[in-house]
């Protein structure tokens, strides 16, 4: 142990599957979250000075609480309990 400084063992601990996993699914809910806001924001700005009004129909997170998932995928990852150090 000697050898290996302070950041391998951090990044030895921190490297575990479900750390790797709570990330990934953060990620995800996070871009989810994000293209919804600007998806909305589009829309916003293209009825403001079109006289077709158009709508989130062809949004792929239409009827999705992006905003609750995300919340939730932070909750989880908030939550891990590493047992090396438990």
């Amino acid at each position: 142990m000697r050898d290996y400084g302070v950041v391998y063992i951090a990044n030895a601990i921190l490297s575990t599957p479900v750390v790797d996993a709570a990330v990934a699914t953060l990620r995800a809910k996070a871009l989810d979250a994000r293209y919804k806001a600007s998806c909305i924001e589009c829309l916003t700005h293209v009825n403001a000075v079109s006289d077709k009004k158009f709508t989130d129909e062809q949004c792929r997170t239409r009827d999705i609480d992006t905003k609750g998932e995300l919340k939730a995928a932070f909750q989880v990852y908030n939550m891990l309990c590493l047992h090396i150090l438990a």
